[in-house]
């Protein structure tokens, strides 16, 4: 009678243990189950975020690549309307006077430049930096201060240049144009704006940035503002380009505010002495 007890209450407790044991993997499978759907959403959700910032990322490489091309589009027209890229390599000789300041004689196929200014005369190649400088009727002999004057005077070109041919170079290497939209100058002329930044390196531009005012009728600039770096949001100066002339083969601005003469000229030829020698230019 004891034997038949004990055997029925041990086939009771390995019941009992094998129910529970069932229990217990149901449990965990369903743990398993829980956390593999979990993973699987998750890793939904990140393709789905991966995939809608892929497609923003498009998006926004779509709008600049639509920003450069109009930008370059609208160039195209300016220059153009100038007389044409052909017409500006072709031009060799010209000269002018920075804001009755500063008076240029340049010859582009070189790149000698002459430059005037106060009591000073700068003999300048600006391919190579090299050249000769003249100040107070004494030219300069000490390589320190020479070498010195030429890097202020290629400043000045620097500066002095922008004002008179911008527009001809808006579609040289280094330089960088996004379209920046439609608006008016100071004077209610519709235009199409255009922001011009350059490359590192670019000449001494690198830093500084225009928004230039193109004319929606017949694609003449008409107006710039210039911001001296590029993260300013106000220009430091908006002002007119304006008198717009035939000088030889190419139109060229003849006003840019403040009312002074710039006496350009694009002539045929000069002779070498007003590259080489202090005399003064004969007319």
């Amino acid at each position: 009678m004891t034997r038949k007890v004990e055997r029925t209450t041990a086939h009771t407790l390995l019941w009992t243990v094998c129910v529970l044991g069932l229990i217990v993997m149901g449990c965990q499978s369903k743990k398993t189950e829980s956390k593999e759907g979990e993973g699987n959403q998750a890793t939904a959700e990140s393709a789905s975020n991966g995939s809608s910032a892929a497609s923003g990322d498009s998006k926004e490489s779509g709008d600049d690549a639509e920003s450069r091309a109009k930008a370059a589009a609208i160039a195209d027209r300016v220059i153009e309307g100038l007389g044409g890229e052909n017409a500006w390599h072709e031009t060799r000789y010209l000269s002018w006077v920075f804001f009755g300041g500063r008076e240029y004689w340049w010859d582009k196929k070189t790149d000698d430049v002459r430059i005037e200014t106060n009591d000073a005369v700068v003999l300048l190649n600006l391919r190579s930096g090299e050249g000769r400088a003249k100040k107070a009727g004494e030219e300069l002999k000490d390589p320190t201060h020479l070498r010195s004057f030429l890097n202020l005077a290629k400043g000045w070109w620097e500066n002095d240049y922008y004002w008179m041919f911008l527009p001809f170079v808006l579609r040289d290497d280094g330089v960088n144009l996004t379209y920046k939209g439609e608006g008016t100058t100071n004077s209610d002329v519709p235009c199409d704006i255009i922001t011009v930044t350059f490359d590192e390196g670019y000449r001494e531009r690198s830093k500084a940035k225009y928004d230039v005012y193109v004319s929606k009728e017949d694609a003449t600039v008409l107006q710039w503002s210039h911001y001296p770096r590029r993260e300013l949001e106000k220009p430091q100066f908006t002002l007119p380009w304006g008198g717009w002339q035939q000088f030889g083969k190419i139109r060229l601005a003849t006003e840019h505010g403040q009312g002074k003469d710039w006496k350009i000229a694009a002539p045929q030829t000069l002779p070498e002495s007003v590259f080489q020698s202090f005399d003064p230019v004969v007319s």
